[in-house]
């Protein structure tokens, strides 16, 4: 029976795979589904290899499982996650001679907005340099 704050989610493996099966480019895995009869481009199938697809076709799937000589379970890994925000049934409560920790406000990544103290909004104000006589 399946915890109910646990999700179910699609690790996409196929840059393992190659790996594994000593296939260091996409180059050299498009030639070998072009060997087998499937063309894609090699933009399109670099996004496949790097990305994990949203969809998929069913035949560059069976030709990705012919050339790596593999299984669908190789490429496609089920992982369990649990949800943030739900805490686990299974906790210890916390002792009462443990001490708390505090949790710091993470940072904020932002610059601050220098605000103007004038009325001002035109800028600050600009001094000409003074030419030399002989320019003038």
């Amino acid at each position: 029976m399946t915890n109910q704050n646990e999700q179910k989610t699609l690790e996409w493996r196929l840059n393992v795979i190659m790996s594994e099966r000593r296939i260091k480019t996409v180059t050299d895995l498009k030639r070998r589904l072009d060997a087998i009869g499937f063309s894609i481009s090699s933009a399109q199938l670099g996004r496949v290899v790097w990305e994990r697809p949203q969809k998929i076709n069913i035949d560059l799937l069976e030709g990705l499982l012919t050339v790596l000589a593999c299984d669908i379970s190789d490429i496609l890994k089920v992982v369990t996650v649990s949800q943030p925000g739900i805490e686990k049934e299974t906790k210890a409560p916390k002792q009462a001679d443990q001490p708390v920790e505090e949790k710091k406000e993470p940072r904020p990544r932002v610059k601050p907005v220098l605000t103007l103290t004038s009325k001002d909004i035109t800028g600050p104000k600009l001094t000409a340099i003074p030419l030399p006589e002989r320019l003038k």
